[in-house]
């Protein structure tokens, strides 16, 4: 599952560097019951990543891939996911037998671009909004959790996040109702999104 998932994903990237150790008995790998030892460590960069469909595309990621045993962890930065950088990532694989993505994030961008992100990702599908109706300006910040399954016919994907925002503006284009100084947190999931 988990080499299907990237020989579909994985659209470029390069491997800077790599150590490997393996230790044991082949005809027991991958050593789940600790009969043996299998861990590599890989530094990547230039990675361009279709990690989930229908979401948009990781592009220019650099950071560290962790093999240890069945398990995969990695962590760095991404240049864009659907125009916003991100400046965190940490993305952990428990077990390659049943794999579950499980992503946590933060980004720092203009609002304005995040939301180009959201028109992008299949968060609005649920939801009756046209984000085209309003203008927003100002800087924001986004954290967040995602969980997708790797398997086919696993559970839908799951997304927890915040969007934090401090002295944004607002404008409502039909109306033309202006507000600005906006400060809270705006939670969004795969129901949509609520606001504080």
């Amino acid at each position: 599952n988990v080499t299907g998932w990237l020989r579909r994903g994985l659209v470029a990237g390069t491997a800077d560097s790599g150590r490997f150790i393996m230790r044991g008995d082949m005809d027991d790998w991958p050593f789940r019951g600790n009969e043996g030892q299998l861990e590599a460590l890989i530094e990547v960069s230039g990675v361009d990543l279709d990690y989930v469909p229908a979401w948009p595309r990781a592009t220019r990621m650099q950071g560290t891939a962790r093999f240890l045993g069945s398990s995969m962890d990695v962590g760095g930065k991404v240049g864009s996911i659907g125009g916003v950088p991100v400046q965190t990532f940490t993305a952990h694989l428990e077990d390659f037998r049943q794999p579950v993505l499980e992503l946590r994030y933060a980004a720092d961008a203009d609002l304005t671009d995040m939301l180009g992100f959201i028109r992008q990702s299949p968060l609005l599908d649920n939801v009756d909004l046209d984000l085209d109706q309003f203008a927003f300006t100002g800087a924001a910040r986004t954290t967040g959790f995602l969980k997708a399954p790797l398997k086919a016919g696993g559970e839908p994907l799951q997304i927890d996040g915040r969007l934090l925002l401090d002295g944004n503006g607002f404008t409502e284009r039909v109306s033309n109702v202006q507000l600005d100084g906006i400060a809270g947190v705006v939670g969004y999931d795969r129901d949509g999104v609520r606001g504080a």
